[in-house]
């Protein structure tokens, strides 16, 4: 714990004020809705206060403008300070679940967590990863504790709520809804815990609990046109065009910023779109713009060839499970991270290998060495975690696997094409898990840890 405040210390003396905002991904959308909270006390557009804004869910704008309530006014570094603390709680929620299932290694669990580079640089910046991160990691905790002590009924209930919450802060999560009815039934199952009715009914309190916590926000969702959903339309809109344009991308050869270019221009599929509607587009709402624009982007998307959809998968889940996050080092402490980002936007997405030698050609050697680092941590840990697969299996503990793979394949795969490292940060706790699960293992087979 002593090592992490250091850390924390040693990076924040070394990264620039302007830095935990300025680079953080997405960080203004993040933002904005918490000072429209300082300022105007509700989820309204900050330049518009009689505006509803619902364009992000609404518990991390609550978390911020929380965290610089506290602080005395807007601060981007309260903001950040208050993520690193949370972090540290992740961190020991962790170290116990580890102490249920591999007694042991709980400590040394605590650490690799915590030091993660992708998750400790994450906890850095204005973007909600380490919010997600609380509550994906308190549903993993309670739903492996149910498993563990025979079915209790409020580690079920515990996890319907932490995955609602987890809605309430990225709506990624709001299709792991779905799986809450089944989930108990299927681990009581493998544990031999609850009967089947039991598990059944605490699987059907499980996801009213979590339906009554998101009600109130798809409310407000819905009544401002955008249908039951846990954000505004745009967001679909802006998700499944940017799936257009990573598979327009790759299955051409032309760099991401040329893809967007050609959609959005004449003879691109949807600047046509929107010119086949003529002058009755003009006066439809943004609402309704949005889903039609939707619609069409799904059209669109459904229309690339097989193969091109295999490419952009595999590619995708590569970044997913490789990246090591080490640009958020680059941004951190501004070494090489504007050359590395406009080389991925604009060289030609073609092959893999030539791509990522352009990317590195101008970073620096300081910024070598934080990717060689970052990716070398996760290459290391995914090999060590298939051996953690492997001791699941062996022991005959299904019911975590069960849980473990269901979460980690779920958000590899909901992104689609957008595969990248910041998503990943979500389900580090299950992968580190199968990283010491591994380790565990090869202790075993050597005959010491």
């Amino acid at each position: 714990m002593t090592l992490y405040l250091i850390a924390n210390a040693l990076i924040w003396t070394f990264t620039s004020p302007d830095t935990r905002l300025a680079e953080a991904a997405d960080g203004t959308s993040w933002y904005r809705p918490a000072l429209a909270l300082l300022e105007h006390g509700g989820f309204v557009a900050l330049d518009e206060p009689a505006q509803v804004e619902t364009y992000r869910p609404p518990l991390y704008p609550l978390f911020a403008a929380a965290a610089m309530t506290m602080a005395g006014g807007p601060s981007p570094a309260a903001i950040a300070a208050s993520q690193i603390l949370l972090l540290l709680l992740i961190g020991l929620l962790f170290r116990n679940l580890v102490r249920d299932w591999m007694p042991g290694w709980e400590n040394f669990a605590f650490a690799l967590l915590l030091f993660n580079p992708n998750v400790l640089s994450s906890a850095q910046f204005v973007q909600s990863e380490t919010l997600f991160l609380a509550f994906t990691t308190l549903a993993f905790w309670a739903a492996a504790k149910y498993l563990r002590y025979g079915g209790q009924s409020r580690y079920a209930l515990l996890t319907g709520l932490a995955i609602a919450l987890a809605c309430l802060t990225r709506p990624t999560a709001q299709f792991l809804l779905l799986a809450l009815p089944v989930l108990f039934p299927l681990l009581s199952v493998t544990s031999g815990g609850a009967s089947w009715k039991k598990s059944t009914a605490q699987g059907a309190c499980s996801l009213a609990i979590a339906l009554v916590v998101v009600a109130p926000w798809v409310a407000l969702v819905a009544s401002q046109g955008h249908g039951l959903a846990l954000s505004d339309s745009e967001g679909k809109y802006r998700y499944i065009w940017d799936q257009v344009v990573i598979i327009e991308a790759q299955s051409s050869g032309k760099s991401y910023h040329d893809a967007a270019a050609r959609i959005t221009a004449p003879g691109g599929a949807e600047h046509d779109f929107i010119a086949s509607q003529g002058e009755a587009w003009k006066s439809l709402d943004r609402a309704t713009r949005n889903r039609s624009l939707a619609d069409e982007g799904m059209a669109v998307l459904l229309s690339y060839p097989v193969a091109d959809f295999a490419k952009a998968l595999y590619r995708s889940q590569a970044q997913f499970y490789l990246a090591g996050g080490a640009g958020n080092w680059h941004n951190l402490f501004d070494i090489g991270a504007e050359s590395v980002s406009i080389a991925w936007f604009t060289n030609a997405q073609d092959e893999l290998w030539p791509l990522l030698q352009r990317l590195f050609s101008d970073v620096p050697p300081v910024g070598l060495v934080f990717s060689a680092l970052a990716i070398g941590f996760t290459v290391l840990a995914r090999l060590i975690g298939l051996v953690g697969i492997f001791s699941l299996c062996r022991t005959n503990r299904w019911g975590l696997l069960l849980i473990i793979a269901g979460i980690v394949l779920y958000f590899a795969l909901i992104h689609v094409f957008v595969g990248n490292s910041r998503y990943r940060v979500a389900i580090e706790p299950m992968l580190m898990f199968l990283t010491i699960g591994g380790l565990d293992q090869l202790g075993r087979l050597f005959g010491k840890r």
